[in-house]
């Protein structure tokens, strides 16, 4: 049965979310409704250019029965206003808003959302957990001496919005910072969006109507919003930023190149055995990863820091983020479990196929 409650957007808490996603007051950002039903049920986006948020408001609040409403987030070439200034239209093919527009990356998206059926929003269970998880990331984010973010309700999970100064061409920084989050936080239920890490990206606007599929008493439709802003927006440094990505673990370059194979190894049977406390396995780029709820090299670490991943190829990574854990890398963590296995393998042991430089370290807790 379809819920009968209407929504309408919140035209404050648009004008709101406009004053500070568009972080300069004559930014040009494109606004585009998807998935906008007409009255005989065809579907058609609109798309708009604007400098001026009072009018973006107000063409916002006008539009209905679309899916979602979004806007660019980082800096686009202003003659794109020239396209359709200061008004909502029906989108023209081929002219939305690409990577090529983007001048500068402002703005780091965090998109957290419960795994569900396409096409259907959140139960309020599956929101509600996307949004502990998104404030769990948030608290590990400041661990790492990251600013306050902006964080906001997606509608169907959570957002969290940190402010950057970057180039649009990033070498793969900001999907790589996705990437190490996602190792760290992903669980079978909420996953971190790995897919919004290009410049152009375009993402919720806070105060509309979020419209997935039918509204039902199980998974009904609800307005995005803002959760928290902090009085002063601070940026991530470049440094920070790039400290996390270089935690990500990465295979060896050429694993044909040493004489044997990690796949025969049953890594799952080997924690099993040692009993450690690590979260159950999940899919990681195509391997596995678990995560221990305590570091095995620093029992201070217990933000979830330390970490085994096993790639599709056979070879296995182990690390931790911290400082004080640089270096530690898979030969380590076996020598920790099991003192001195490695030397004790055929030859070569597994730490000539572990990834041979390890994760690099993120930032450590203070005072730890």
């Amino acid at each position: 049965m379809t819920n009968k409650l209407q929504l309408t957007a919140d035209i404050t808490e648009i004008r709101r979310a406009l004053s500070i996603l568009i972080r300069d007051a004559d930014q040009v950002f494109e606004v585009r409704a998807l998935d906008v039903k007409d009255p005989r049920g065809f579907s058609y986006e609109l798309s708009g250019y604007f400098d001026d948020q009072d009018k973006a408001a107000a063409e916002i609040a006008k539009v209905t029965g679309a899916a979602g409403i979004y806007i660019t987030l980082n800096q686009i070439d202003p003659a794109l206003l020239a396209r359709s200034a200061n008004h909502l239209g029906k989108a023209k093919k081929g002219q939305a808003t690409s990577d090529t527009h983007v001048k500068r990356r402002v703005w780091l998206l965090i998109d957290l959302d419960p795994q569900r059926p396409s096409g259907v929003s959140a139960t309020d269970e599956e929101h509600h957990a996307a949004l502990l998880k998104t404030q769990a990331v948030r608290r590990w984010l400041s661990l790492q001496g990251w600013p306050d973010p902006v964080m906001a309700d997606s509608g169907n999970g959570g957002h969290l919005l940190y402010a950057i100064d970057l180039p649009a061409k990033d070498d793969h920084l900001i999907e790589n910072v996705l990437k190490a989050i996602a190792l760290y936080h992903d669980d079978d239920r909420i996953k971190i969006d790995l897919s919004v890490f290009n410049p152009a990206r375009i993402s919720k606007l806070y105060g509309t109507k979020v419209s997935k599929g039918d509204s039902t008493k199980d998974r009904p439709h609800r307005l995005a919003h803002l959760l928290e802003v902090p009085s002063a927006i601070e940026i991530v440094t470049v440094d920070q930023l790039k400290a996390l990505a270089k935690s990500l673990p990465t295979p060896p370059e050429s694993p044909a190149r040493n004489p044997g194979t990690l796949k025969d190894f049953d890594l799952a049977q080997w924690i099993g055995d040692h009993k450690l406390s690590v979260n159950d396995p999940r899919e990681w780029q195509g391997g596995k990863a678990w995560i221990f709820d305590v570091c095995p090299w620093n029992s201070d670490h217990t933000d979830r820091s330390a970490f085994i991943v096993q790639f599709a190829s056979g070879p296995i990574a182990a690390g931790c983020h911290h400082n004080s854990c640089a270096g530690k890398k898979w030969p380590d963590l076996r020598d920790t479990i099991e003192p001195g296995s490695h030397h004790q393998r055929n030859g070569h042991a597994l730490n000539v196929l572990a990834n041979p430089d390890g994760p690099r370290p993120v930032h450590d807790t203070p005072g730890k």
